[in-house]
């Protein structure tokens, strides 16, 4: 046999097949009919924004460093982030869920809800004219009036009402207000961020139920990203200037508290205190001045390190959102640093230069040589420990980034601003101690007196440093801008991009057809029966003989007098196709018999229901039509059928001939066709046709008839058939379409070859000539 595949095969399955096929093709094209009108609508939205560059407002000076650094991939990032998408649900109220029950009485105007609202059912009720909104639990948590707008704790809301309050009769319609987790899922699948080309534009597409809400989202998405970005260029001086804010509410508190006890003690000691202090001596006054001074200066040297202090806490922050520091990298780990020896050096010699400078400034002024020396020395005190923390933080850090490099020299500048600070602060400390000796020998209240005096003194000058560095600080923030920007609102989307119906019936059909073909083709390698006469050939290495289309009947509603009609087609309608196709098999055994010596001609087949009967009745009638006497012998005791046809009795029969009985042929309506039915039940064994009565059976019937047609049992089921074809002239095995095993075929064949039969050919009945072609 030949197992490669032909194109023609291909076109064979499918054509056999065509009826799966349309079927499969039609149930899904359905589907997708249905699907597509039963979907809900789907519009999407699109809005275009600009990208900020890498590099912020301010600092275009490092474009000359390097080439600029793409951070197009972190903005889209920052586009799909939670921040963002809790930024817009937070703006839409994304968060609020209205059951169907709601949407029929109710219209929502607005609503707002916080972070920290729970998630879970709530409930509107109407109380008189007023909409009280209660927990799952049933505890009020807002009242309002239809058509206004309140928020309590976070959560507010304007409903109006569709029906007549009357009307509204439900004790409680809910609503829910869904976890922020699963809203930000939710919104995140609507969403889609792609960058244009390799421009610096993102396109936010939104999708939604109806086109208002499409255009809503991506607007939003918009409005909301560029927020986000303005927020974060400002990040710094803002958390700035809010420290600054807090140093100025905690200097006024402490300034406040000083006042107060400056003005217990005039209380307490009356005027003369002041006057006193006031009249002391030049020496003692010059004395408090100078305290003065450094108390100034140990403040204002205070708020500046707090300032480099927190100034590096929002650099340090800053380097860990973009990957150069590990979340895990505290000031502590990057500043074990200073644990350096030299550092540690030049830091004492700071402490030494300020106690110096301070004692110098006893007698001259910030311009005079000496004091300008000790300047110098603490400049390069600076500058060695700015080599030394910058030369390992960049060997610890390598950064191609011209704008990240940056930020960590400025980490590093802080570093050592807040170290020089410091060790001003700790000399500063020194020297005031040194001071508070020397006035010591003041009476305890003039004592008191002069500190309360200086302290509120040096507080009033940082309160305005404070000010001024906080006036600076507010313009700085107001100052900071983003490059994002909306180029396009979305436009308010006309069609629904979802469900697309001619493309889904499209899809439909091709999805339908490929799975049909596919279908076809496992069912026709599960299907083991032969369908076309070169399968048949291959397998028995037989021909052919004839090709018997196939005749449709309903056995069960059809009369039996037109079943008889139908079954015996040769006779009642012999120039019909089917008949023709009978005939053929009596003039190809002509072929095959040049010399006429086959007289005895056996139908038989695999197994039972695959027609033999109906085809030796046929090719018996066709015999007779030709002028032959024939004797046709029904020799299959187990389901005989031949005297059905032809209307005649079922006894005595072949089975009483075996038997040694002499029994007379019946005649028929047929000219020259005489039949011997099965005759009486007997148990039939295969030696039962080895018996003398078979041959002298046949010898006398030959003597009688032209030719002989047996129709015989099946050879696989039937374990006497072999013997009864043993004495048969020639054989011919009938083979149904569609029906026939090709194994069961393939054993029939063998068994026939092994018992020496002469196997003429194959008959190959109910073809259906339509299916195959």
């Amino acid at each position: 046999m030949d197992d490669e595949l032909r194109f023609e095969d291909i076109l064979q399955v499918i054509s056999r097949r065509r009826n799966l096929i349309i079927a499969v093709t039609f149930i899904i094209l359905l589907l997708a009919i249905v699907f597509s009108l039963l979907k809900s609508p789907v519009y999407e939205a699109r809005a275009r924004v600009r990208l900020p560059r890498s590099v912020k407002s301010g600092e275009a000076f490092l474009e000359a460093l390097g080439p600029m650094y793409d951070d197009t991939p972190t903005q889209l990032e920052i586009l799909k982030s939670s921040n963002v998408a809790m930024r817009v649900i937070n703006k839409l109220g994304l968060r609020f869920k209205p059951s169907k029950k709601f949407r029929e009485y109710f219209v929502v105007d607005s609503v707002k809800i916080a972070e920290n609202t729970p998630p879970g059912e709530y409930f509107v009720t109407l109380q008189s004219s007023y909409i009280v909104i209660k927990d799952g639990r049933g505890r009020p948590i807002l009242t309002t009036s239809p058509g206004e707008f309140k928020s309590v704790n976070g959560f507010g809301i304007c409903i109006r009402l569709k029906k007549k309050p009357e009307k509204i009769k439900a004790p409680g319609i809910p609503f829910e207000i869904i976890d922020m987790h699963d809203a930000i899922k939710s919104l995140s699948s609507k969403v889609k961020i792609s960058q244009e080309g390799r421009s610096l534009i993102a396109v936010i597409r939104a999708k939604a139920g109806s086109p208002e809400m499409a255009k809503k989202i991506a607007d939003t998405y918009a409005e909301s990203y560029v927020e986000y970005t303005l927020d974060d260029v400002r990040y710094s001086a803002r958390v700035l200037r809010e420290f600054l804010e807090n140093q100025v509410y905690k200097l006024e508190e402490d300034l406040k508290k000083k006042e107060d006890s400056l003005k217990l003690v005039k209380e307490k000691f009356g005027a003369f205190v002041a006057l006193a202090v006031e009249n002391t001596g030049e020496s003692t006054r010059e004395l408090l001045n100078i305290l003065t001074d450094f108390e100034k200066m140990k403040s204002q040297a205070h708020i500046e390190r707090a300032e480099a202090l927190k100034k590096q806490e929002i650099i340090r922050e800053q380097l860990v959102k973009r990957g150069v520091l590990n979340e895990s990298e505290s000031r502590a780990q990057l500043t074990l640093l200073t644990n350096n020896p030299q550092i540690n050096e030049l830091l004492d010699r700071i402490i030494e230069l300020e106690v110096k400078r301070a004692e110098l400034l006893e007698k001259y002024t910030p311009k005079h040589p000496e004091i300008q020396a000790i300047d110098s020395q603490l400049k390069a005190a600076r500058e060695n420990i700015r080599m030394i923390l910058t030369g390992a933080t960049t060997a610890k850090k390598s950064i191609d980034n011209p704008f990240l490099e940056k930020m960590l020299l400025d980490f590093v500048d802080n570093e050592i601003n807040y170290l020089v600070l410091d060790a001003k602060v700790k000399a500063l400390d020194r020297v005031l101690k040194e001071y508070e000796k020397k006035i010591n020998y003041l009476p305890s209240q003039q004592l008191l007196y002069a500190r309360l005096t200086r302290k509120i003194e040096a507080a009033r000058n940082i309160y305005n440093l404070l000010m001024e560095k906080l006036e600076e600080a507010r313009i700085q923030e107001a100052s900071q801008i983003s490059d994002a920007r909306i180029l396009d609102y979305a436009l308010l989307p006309k069609y629904p991009v979802s469900p697309k119906k001619r493309l889904n019936v499209i899809l439909g059909f091709i999805l339908g057809l490929m799975v049909g073909i596919f279908g076809a083709f496992i069912v026709e390698y599960l299907d083991t029966s032969v369908k076309d006469p070169k399968e048949v050939e291959d397998i028995t290495q037989k021909p052919v003989l004839s090709i018997i289309p196939i005749i449709k009947l309903d056995r069960k509603n059809v009369p039996s007098d037109e079943l008889v009609k139908e079954t015996l087609i040769t006779h009642f309608d012999p120039m019909s196709p089917i008949a023709e196709a009978f005939k053929k098999v009596n003039v190809n055994l002509n072929f095959i018999d040049l010399e006429n010596k086959i007289k005895v001609i056996a139908f038989t087949s695999s197994v039972a229901g695959e027609g033999k009967s109906t085809l030796a009745c046929n090719c018996a009638i066709a015999y007779a039509h030709a002028g032959n006497k024939v004797l046709l012998v029904d020799a299959d005791f187990r389901k005989p059928s031949i005297h059905k046809f032809f209307n005649i009795e079922k006894e005595p029969g072949f089975s009483d001939v075996l038997l040694g009985k002499e029994i007379s042929p019946k005649e028929t309506d047929v000219e020259n066709l005489f039949v011997l039915p099965a005759g009486s039940k007997i148990i039939p064994t295969p030696t039962i046709f080895t018996s003398k009565f078979v041959e002298t059976a046949k010898k006398k019937a030959l003597e009688d008839f032209d030719y002989i047609v047996v129709d015989t049992p099946p050879v696989i089921p039937v374990s006497e058939t072999l013997s009864l074809l043993s004495n048969i002239d020639g054989v011919l095995l009938v083979v149904k379409a569609g029906v026939t095993d090709r194994n069961a075929l393939l054993s029939a064949t063998r068994e026939i070859e092994r018992a020496n039969i002469n196997l003429l050919g194959v008959i190959f009945n109910a073809f259906d000539f339509r299916k195959y072609s």
